[in-house]
C-alpha cells in the first residue's frame, strides 16, 4: 500500500516548502521524486534492518548533522520550531511520526548546500543534484530518478483553464 503522490505533495511538501519559505518547482519535484526513490511512501524505516527512518530515509548521522546546522542558523532555527509547534528540534524517531518534520529536514539537507537547485525543466540537473547531495552512495541512479519522474510530470502541468458554457 502506497500513498498517492499528488497528496504526498499536496498536503506535505508544499506546505511544509512554503512555511519554510524555500518554495520552488524545482524543490517541490525533487522532494517528490526523492521520497518515492527512498521509500516509494510505502514505509518508515530502512528496510530490511537499516537504521534510516521517515519517508526521505535519513540516516543518524545526517540527522544528527542537520539538527546541528539549524543550531547554529538563528533564523532557521526558530522558523523550523515554530513550523513544528514545539521549543526544541524533535528526537530522530520523529521521523517516522512527524511527516512534516522528515520533509523539513530532507528539504535542509539539499538547501544547505551553496550550489542552488538546477532549473524545474532540467530534470537531468535534479537527478545529479540529488545525487551528489542526497544519495550518492544508496541504490540511487539517474535512470530511476528520470523513470520517477516521468510517472509524476503530470503533477507539475499548469492547471486547465475551466470553461463555463452559459
Amino acid at each position: 500500500m502506497s500513498i498517492e503522490a499528488k497528496q504526498v505533495l499536496d498536503l506535505i511538501i508544499r506546505p511544509t516548502l512554503n512555511l519554510l519559505e524555500m518554495q520552488s518547482l524545482s524543490a517541490q519535484k525533487l522532494m517528490l521524486i526523492t521520497g518515492m526513490l527512498e521509500t516509494g511512501f510505502d514505509y518508515l524505516k530502512q528496510h530490511p534492518e537499516g537504521p534510516a527512518l521517515g519517508w526521505w530515509q535519513m540516516e543518524p548521522a545526517t540527522f544528527f548533522h542537520l539538527c546541528s546546522y539549524i543550531r547554529r542558523k538563528k533564523a532557521l532555527h526558530q522558523k523550523v520550531l515554530s513550523i513544528i509547534f514545539t521549543d526544541m528540534l524533535l528526537p530522530f524517531e520523529a521521523l517516522v511520526w512527524n511527516l512534516r518534520y522528515a520533509c523539513i529536514l530532507a528539504r535542509i539537507q539539499y538547501w544547505q548546500h551553496e550550489e542552488p537547485l538546477p532549473a524545474h525543466t532540467d530534470m537531468n540537473g535534479l537527478a545529479s543534484y540529488y545525487l551528489k547531495y542526497y544519495n550518492g552512495g544508496g541504490k540511487g541512479t539517474k535512470a530511476r530518478f528520470l523513470e520517477m519522474a516521468n510517472q509524476v510530470n503530470d503533477l507539475f502541468l499548469p492547471a486547465k483553464p475551466l470553461i463555463l458554457i452559459a
